[in-house]
C-alpha cells in the first residue's frame, strides 16, 4: 500500500493515464476544427478557401472511419497495445505534415492522418482499459476517458487566443503520442488478449496481479479461458455470440451522431453563430466543451450507480427537450431572438448534459464491453467506426442543412434522433450494470429463456441474505 493506495489501483490509473493520452489527441483534433472556422477566415494570408477549410473539418470524420476500418482485422492478432504503440508515430508524422506543408493538399492528408490513427486506436484503447481494471471500476474508466477528450479540446481552445492554429496543432499533435507510446512500453498486454493469442496461462496471470493484485487470479484465469473455449471453431464476429451485441452497440452509436451533442463539440461555432449569445468567438467555441469537462465529474458516479438503460432514456429526454428548445428559439421572430438569447443558450446547455453526462458515458461503456474474449479489440474499433461514420455524414450535411432547413429545422432532425436514443433502449440494449465482461458474454450466448439466468453480484448478495435468514 502507498499512502493507503494499493499497486494495483495505482497501475490502473497509470494505465488510465496512458491510454487517455489517445482522447486528448481526440480532444486537441476537435478544438482544432473550431479554431480553424475562427482563425482562417481573419488571415490575411490563408491558403485554405471556405470550401477546402469545410473538408479540412469533415475530413476528421472521414479519417477516423477510414483508420477503424483498415485497422479492424488488425487488431486481434496485434491486440491494443501494439495498435497504439504503432499509430502513435503515425499520428504525430500527420500533425508535422497538416501544420508545416503551407498548402491544401498537405493540410488535408495530413489530418487525414492524424484521425486515421485515431480512428484505428480509440477503440482498442478503451477495451484495455475495460480489460484491466476492476469491474466495478469499469465505467468509471470510460468516463474518465471522455473526460481527456475535453481536456485536450479546452486545452487548445484556452491557447489559440495567442496561437496560430498551426502552433497549436504542432504542439498538441506530437507531445501526447510521445506519453502514450513511451507509457506502453511500461505496461502488460491484457489477459484475455494473451489467452485468445495462445499465450501461455502464466503470462496472462502476471497480466492479471500485475493490473489488479488483490483479485483472484485463479479464478478470474479460468473464467477467461471458460469464455474463449465457449467459441467453437475460434473467435468470429459472424458468430451469433459477436454479431447481435456488435449490430446493436453499432446502431445506438451512429444514432447519437445525430443527437445534436456530436454537432455542439465538433462545431461550435458554425452551429452557435446565428444565436445571438453574448459571447466572442473564441468563448462560444469553449462554452461546450468547458461545460462538458465540468460535467463529466457528475457523471462519474451515475453509470454504475444507476445503470445503463435508465440513463440512456433519459439522455435521450434529455437531449430532445435541448433540440426543440433550440429549434423553438430559431422560429421566433428576430426581435424576440435578440431578447431570448438566454433561450438557445438553456437548450444548448440540456444538449451537452445529456450528451457528457448521459449518453457518451454510456455509449462509450458499452463499446469497450459487449464484445466477448478474443473479438473485444476489433468490436470496439468496429462500434467507434458507426459513431465517426453518422458524426462524418452529419458533419458533410450540416452546411446543406442549414441553407435548406436553417438552424430550426436542423435541430428538429436532432430531436426525432434524440427521441429515436430514448426509444432504443427498449428491448434492444442489455443492463449490463454489475457483470463481469465474461457475464456480458453470457447475455448473447445464452437461449431467450436463459437470458435471466445471468447472476448479478447484487443478487448473490440478496439470496445468501435470505439463507441466513
Amino acid at each position: 500500500m502507498i499512502s493507503g493506495i494499493s499497486s494495483g489501483v495505482l497501475r490502473q490509473a497509470f494505465a488510465l493515464l496512458v491510454t487517455s493520452q489517445v482522447l486528448i489527441c481526440l480532444g486537441v483534433t476537435f478544438g482544432i476544427n473550431s479554431v480553424t472556422l475562427i482563425q482562417v477566415p481573419r488571415q490575411p494570408d490563408r491558403f485554405l478557401s471556405d470550401g477546402q477549410l469545410n473538408w479540412t473539418v469533415s475530413v476528421t470524420m472521414l479519417g477516423a472511419l477510414l483508420g477503424g476500418l483498415v485497422s479492424a482485422p488488425a487488431a486481434g492478432p496485434l491486440g491494443a497495445r501494439r495498435l497504439c504503440l504503432l499509430a502513435m508515430p503515425a499520428h504525430a508524422a500527420g500533425a508535422l505534415a497538416a501544420a508545416l506543408g503551407g498548402s491544401f493538399v498537405w493540410v488535408l492528408l495530413g489530418r487525414l492522418l492524424m484521425v486515421a490513427a485515431l480512428g484505428a486506436t480509440e477503440g482498442p484503447a478503451r477495451a484495455l482499459l475495460a480489460e484491466v481494471v476492476a469491474p466495478g471500476r469499469r465505467a468509471l474508466a470510460a468516463t474518465a476517458l471522455n473526460a481527456a477528450l475535453g481536456v485536450g479540446q479546452v486545452a487548445v481552445l484556452l491557447a489559440a487566443p495567442w496561437l496560430r492554429w498551426q502552433t497549436l496543432l504542432l504542439a498538441a499533435g506530437c507531445a501526447p503520442p510521445a506519453l502514450c507510446a513511451a507509457g506502453l512500453l511500461l505496461l502488460p498486454d491484457s489477459p484475455s488478449w494473451l489467452l485468445a493469442r495462445g499465450r501461455p496461462a502464466e503470462e496472462a496471470h502476471r497480466a492479471i496481479t500485475f493490473y489488479r493484485p488483490e483479485a483472484d487470479a485463479a479464478a478470474e484465469l479460468a473464467a477467461v479461458q471458460s469464455a474463449a473455449a465457449g467459441s467453437e471453431g475460434g473467435p468470429s464476429l459472424c458468430r451469433p455470440e459477436a454479431l447481435r451485441p456488435l449490430v446493436r452497440g453499432g446502431v445506438a452509436m451512429a444514432l447519437v451522431g445525430w443527437c445534436g451533442g456530436s454537432a455542439l463539440v465538433q462545431i461550435t461555432p458554425l452551429v452557435l453563430e446565428p444565436l445571438a449569445l453574448p459571447l466572442g468567438s473564441y468563448q462560444r467555441a469553449l462554452l461546450v466543451p468547458a461545460l462538458g469537462l465540468l460535467l463529466v465529474g457528475a457523471a462519474l458516479p451515475l453509470v454504475d450507480r444507476y445503470g445503463r438503460l435508465p440513463l440512456l432514456r433519459l439522455g435521450g429526454a434529455l437531449s430532445a427537450a435541448g433540440c426543440a428548445t433550440v429549434a423553438a428559439y430559431c422560429l421566433l421572430e428576430p426581435a424576440r431572438q435578440a431578447r431570448l438569447g438566454g433561450l438557445a443558450l438553456t437548450g444548448a446547455l440540456l444538449v451537452a448534459v445529456a450528451h457528457f453526462c448521459l449518453l457518451g458515458p454510456v455509449l462509450f461503456t458499452y463499446a469497450s464491453e459487449l464484445l466477448p474474449s478474443g473479438l473485444r479489440e476489433r468490436g470496439a474499433i468496429i462500434i467507434v467506426t458507426c459513431l465517426n461514420s453518422g458524426v462524418f455524414l452529419m458533419l458533410k450535411l450540416y452546411p446543406i442543412m442549414r441553407e435548406s432547413l436553417g438552424l430550426g429545422g436542423t435541430f428538429v432532425v436532432h430531436t426525432a434522433a434524440s427521441l429515436g436514443m430514448a426509444l432504443l433502449t427498449a428491448g434492444f440494449l442489455p443492463e449490463t450494470r454489475g457483470l463481469s465482461l465474461e457475464q456480458i458474454s453470457d447475455l448473447f450466448t445464452a437461449r431467450p429463456t436463459d437470458k435471466g439466468s445471468v447472476e448479478r453480484p447484487e443478487d448473490s448478495a440478496n439470496d445468501h441474505a435470505q439463507t441466513s435468514v
